[in-house]
């Protein structure tokens, strides 16, 4: 009895974690280049059940219940979403921008919703510099629409090289997401082959809302069962201990 309370207890502290990520999802549906999370369950060890009987023959395992292994990030192609904005870039393919952070580190994000600072300089919406491959910000003048070619290749309104906005790979199984759509990793290389950069266009988010939803449902419903389990060992034990031992009164 009391491994079946256990079980299920952790069957509900998994759907919460579900419930979680899945609702981080949702509130990204709109973000700019938001890749979503799923969560990877486990079971516990497993214990091996005899048939004591019958000279300890083998009937089966029983395992302590499930818990969560982790988090894994979906990377899979965004669509691309028209701006017609002239510093909106999305990326076509693997690869992140590269952006100086508040406290000097470079961070990477896929979001290429980009504006220029009064300096002439590509920034993000939270105005932190662009970089290109040399740790620089990258130069898009201070007036007229640049260009910006499929392999970063920034020019200005005269047809003048500008810069170079860096992109760069990471060794993914080690990238975190740290908040304002960043994220930390090793560099494993820089601008990939196949990747192509589009100019008033940026890439939408990977979350897919009906998806999701029909997500939430099945974890809500899972949670709801492993509590009604919960509710029925409770009644049974209490059955247990006041009414079995009142049998011979």
């Amino acid at each position: 009895m009391e491994r079946g309370l256990y079980i299920a207890a952790t069957g509900m502290t998994s759907a919460m974690v579900r419930q979680d990520t899945i609702a981080s999802n949702l509130a990204n549906v709109s973000t700019v280049g938001f890749k979503p999370d799923r969560v990877v369950n486990e079971t516990f060890a497993d214990t091996l059940l005899l048939n004591m009987s019958q000279n300890g023959a083998v009937v089966g395992t029983s395992n302590y219940g499930t818990r969560v292994a982790g988090t894994v990030t979906d990377f899979a192609q965004g669509s691309f979403r028209a701006t017609q904005q002239p510093m909106d870039v999305a990326i076509g393919g693997d690869g992140f921008f590269r952006v100086r952070t508040s406290d000097g580190t470079v961070g990477y994000t896929r979001n290429g919703q980009f504006s220029r600072s009064p300096d002439g300089f590509l920034t993000t919406q939270n105005g932190e510099y662009v970089l290109g491959p040399d740790n620089l910000p990258v130069d898009v003048g201070t007036s007229g629409n640049p260009t910006i070619k499929a392999d970063g290749q920034v020019l200005g309104a005269n047809g003048d090289a500008l810069g170079q906005i860096g992109i760069s790979t990471l060794d993914i199984p080690t990238a975190r997401k740290v908040g304002q759509n960043l994220w930390t990793g090793t560099e494993t290389g820089g601008f990939p082959q196949q990747t192509q950069l589009r100019q008033g266009f940026v890439e939408a988010s990977g979350t897919n809302s009906v998806k999701e939803m029909v997500e939430m449902i099945t974890t809500m419903r899972s949670y709801e069962s492993s509590q009604r389990v919960i509710t029925a060992i409770d009644g049974t034990l209490d059955k247990a201990v006041n009414s079995v031992g009142n049998l011979g009164g």
